[in-house]
């Protein structure tokens, strides 16, 4: 059972790691959306125990705080994502590029059609190193020289992915703050809209019948003084 456990906790460590390794990016992207979703079943907990809402109202807030909070974890994620995803292929097109990985791509020829499209500097990087190991010089060389034959192309890949990971984690960054300072606040709106007219007619309703309470215009239960819990008395 104890190897069990260690190997699931293992697995688990693994796939975090393997996840939050590769992109900083993903690291902050899935922590923020943790904490709104956690800030979200706060609120909807402290709504639950205070007694000064009623069950009614009770029954209005909660679901529209679970949305809100569900509206807004997948507005971040989108927005996120979607900013995420198209500045990675900026920089594996090499239209974002550091100097020193230019000038190596422009080194070994490479730079022709960077920034198009199809190209990926990881795919020549890759055929460089893959090209360097199929030469003769390489497979009669010893261990030394193979590595500094192999060097500068994985230092330039090393960096490329340096660039990657740096890129995410600020492109995350600024679409969690868009999403939060102007997404979020423009659909929340939208939906309290929609919620407004209900929670009207609950505190209307509450107002109504703590007035007919105060005024004394609903018979007690039981009373013997009212006829059918009307205004006549019985005589």
């Amino acid at each position: 059972m104890k190897n069990a456990l260690r190997k699931f906790a293992n697995s688990c460590a693994e796939k975090i790691y393997n996840t939050f390794e590769s992109s900083s990016g993903n690291m902050i992207l899935i922590t923020t959306a943790t904490g709104i979703l956690l800030s979200t079943l706060a609120q909807s907990a402290a709504i639950t125990v205070n007694k000064k809402y009623s069950v009614s109202q009770k029954a209005f807030m909660i679901p529209q705080e679970l949305t809100e909070g569900v509206i807004s974890v997948a507005t971040l994620l989108l927005t996120s994502l979607l900013l995420k995803n198209c500045a990675g292929k900026c920089v594996e097109s090499g239209k974002i590029i550091t100097k020193d990985l230019k000038a190596y791509l422009q080194q070994n020829n490479l730079a022709e059609k960077i920034g198009t499209k199809d190209y990926s500097v990881t795919k020549q990087i890759n055929s460089l190193i893959e090209n360097t190991k199929n030469t003769d010089l390489f497979e009669r060389s010893t261990k030394e020289v193979q590595q500094s034959l192999l060097s500068p192309h994985e230092n330039a890949l090393l960096n490329h992915e340096k660039t990657k990971d740096a890129t995410s984690a600020i492109v995350t960054t600024a679409g969690s703050i868009i999403s939060t300072a102007l997404f979020v606040p423009l659909i929340r709106n939208c939906v309290a809209a929609k919620f407004q007219p209900a929670n009207i007619e609950i505190i209307n309703d509450v107002r109504k019948r703590k007035a007919m309470y105060e005024n004394k215009q609903i018979a007690p239960k039981n009373n013997p003084v009212y006829n059918n819990y009307t205004d006549r008395m019985r005589i």
